[in-house]
């Protein structure tokens, strides 16, 4: 299977989600569009206005560039066959251009279709009984049909058209608008035959658009699934377009693409569906109506989390509008908090107590995680929602540094609320945090969005040596990390899926960890007994444990199942045989306890 992400890579991937070779770097924007062609070539096309052929076996382009609009996307990708002609691979661009090659030598061919009028245009070939091939062109809320010579209009629906899927029967196809609305239609009649709604709200609730079309077959027996920007997924009947009741909550995010792994002939084997959504995940569904017809369930991710550093210990996790603290020793839990949305949470110690440090919307609240009582006055001082939020040693007692969506990076005096230092060198969102200490300095670094790293000094509250330019496209962690064979490393959990450790002082990538599970969401370090270092570092499917040392070597993987977002490591002192690793995301939060003498 092939996927392509918001950052113009290209992954091919076997059906258990490994890689069958490297990521290709093809696109300067978004990949949109996927078609697959005889002999092994996929067609990709995306928002840089871009359409390019990849054999599939190896990931050699053929041609790189089939066609390219400068200042233009792609809005639809489809094969189409014209009476009497060659197959063509058709493209529709954003400034209503059509272009149309031969399929093979992909040599320019002439397609009188004109200039659409519609930026989001959609294209898709059809068999008619009457009149042989013919091609669907839906503008707006209407779809039209072209015989070759001119656009004719066939249908109309209610709301503008997002999805058209041709069906195998003859001159039947189906229409999905962003009023929720399905419509089954046929070439030789005006109106719809049957007409059916993706989501089940009230009359006058704002509709759910449907996002997707997908042909799958049930029990030997053509079926549709649609799919919407709520992240659901819907089985219907055909050849009547009837609804399978009840919904499959398929994503926590708008589904964006889906396909079919067809079973084994009639045997037992059912159809398999893909689905990828906006929360960059690609599932995998059996298609059977037991599945489908489940009740849609909440997606109540974890927003925030972090462990005590210190007995008792606590784990804090923010998730539904509220925040649970629980004693990982007795499993006691109690919620705090409640009605407010937060997204980053640390464990400071304010005097002679542990408090609990929570970032809401742009400020910052420290409470007593035993009375829920407010601890100091509120800190204020971000101008977009903070991302993170991390405890700072220092000479006077613990700080806490603060980040933001608005690029700026804060240092605070959590018993006062007073704002010490504002970091505004970051360009874009500011995404992670991490500390290192040693008896000479204190360190903060941080890195985001514009794939920058900066490390400031705690104590004199400067920038301490220069920005590191990474080349990992945006920069989702970093952690410090002390390998026993040299000096002080930054590790670094790239978009693009790599793991690099940075030399601060020469600002270059000294070592490149390559887990080969997609984008890296997470990464942080533990000291091993004997001076060894590890790093775990969460992907798309694990969390891997590698020895950070020079001849670095994959120690553990943990199979979680779904993303993780965060991940920290934490180490009691007195506690020198074991540590504990958070993890959290989509699914909940998790706490491992990782024994060293087993790595």
């Amino acid at each position: 299977m092939a996927t392509g992400d918001n950052v113009g890579t290209l992954r091919i991937l076997r059906y258990d989600g490994r890689l069958v070779h490297v990521p290709l770097s093809l696109h300067s924007g978004a990949i949109t569009h996927l078609l697959a062609l005889e002999g092994g070539l996929l067609i990709t096309a995306g928002t840089d206005g871009r359409v390019m052929a990849v054999e599939e076996e190896n990931g050699q382009l053929t041609r790189r560039v089939i066609a390219h609009r400068k200042q233009t996307w792609v809005s639809s990708l489809t094969t189409y066959r014209p009476d009497g002609s060659p197959r063509l691979l058709l493209a529709a661009f954003s400034d209503g251009t059509v272009e149309a090659f031969d399929v093979g030598r992909f040599q320019p061919h002439h397609l009188p279709l004109g200039e659409l009028q519609d930026s989001s245009a959609l294209l898709c070939g059809i068999n008619s009984a009457d009149t042989g091939p013919q091609l669907l062109v839906s503008m707006h809320e209407t779809v039209y049909r072209f015989d070759g010579l001119s656009l004719i209009p066939h249908s109309r629906h209610s709301s503008r058209i997002r999805a058209l899927l041709a069906l195998p029967e003859l001159g039947r196809y189906v229409v999905g608008d962003e009023g929720s609305n399905i419509s089954l239609c046929d070439l030789e009649t005006a109106q719809p035959l049957h007409r059916g709604r993706h989501d089940t709200g009230p009359v006058g609730e704002v509709p759910v658009p449907v996002t997707s079309l997908q042909l799958v077959s049930v029990g030997g027996t053509s079926a549709l699934v649609s799919a919407a920007g709520d992240g659901t997924l819907r089985l219907w009947k055909l050849p009547d377009l009837q609804a399978v009741p009840g919904l499959l909550q398929a994503h926590a995010s708008p589904v964006n693409a889906m396909t079919c792994i067809p079973g084994h002939g009639h045997g037992p084997e059912p159809d398999r569906l893909l689905s990828g959504g906006a929360d960059r995940i690609v599932r995998n569904w059996v298609v059977d109506e037991a599945v489908f017809g489940q009740e849609p369930k909440a997606w109540n991710r974890v927003t925030a989390s972090a462990v005590c550093p210190a007995a008792p210990r606590r784990l804090a996790v923010a998730r539904a509008s509220r925040v649970i603290i629980k004693d990982l020793a007795t499993g006691a839990e109690t919620t705090r908090l409640k009605g407010r949305h937060v997204t980053a949470l640390a464990w400071p110690q304010i005097g002679a107590r542990r408090a609990l440090a929570v970032a809401v919307g742009y400020d910052i609240i420290c409470v007593d995680p035993e009375t829920n009582r407010q601890i100091g006055p509120e800190m204020t001082g971000h101008l977009l929602p903070i991302r993170s939020l991390i405890t700072v040693p220092s000479a006077s007692g613990d700080l806490l540094a603060s980040a933001g969506a608005d690029g700026t990076v804060c240092v605070w005096q959590p018993a006062s609320g007073e704002q010490l230092a504002r970091f505004g060198d970051h360009e874009f969102t500011v995404r992670s945090l991490a500390t290192y200490q040693n008896s000479q300095t204190r360190l903060l670094a941080s890195g985001g969005s514009d794939g920058n790293i900066r490390v400031w000094n705690t104590d004199t509250l400067e920038q301490h040596g220069s920005t590191i330019k990474c080349d990992q496209n945006v920069i989702n962690d970093l952690a410090f990390v002390t390998p026993e064979d040299g000096d002080l490393l930054i590790a670094v959990a790239g978009q693009d899926g790599t793991l690099k450790l940075w030399d601060p002082q020469t600002c270059r990538a000294v070592r490149t960890l390559n887990c080969t599970d997609g984008e890296l969401s997470a990464v942080t370090s533990l000291r091993l007994p004997y001076g060894r270092t590890a790093l775990a570092v969460a992907g798309t499917t694990s969390i891997h444990v590698w020895d950070a040392a020079a001849a670095a070597r994959p120690l553990l993987q943990i199979v979680t199942g779904s993303p993780i977002e965060t991940l920290k490591a934490v180490q009691d002192r007195n506690q020198v045989t074991s540590s504990i690793l958070l993890a959290s995301g989509e699914a909940g939060a998790m706490a491992f306890r990782l024994q060293h003498d087993q790595l």
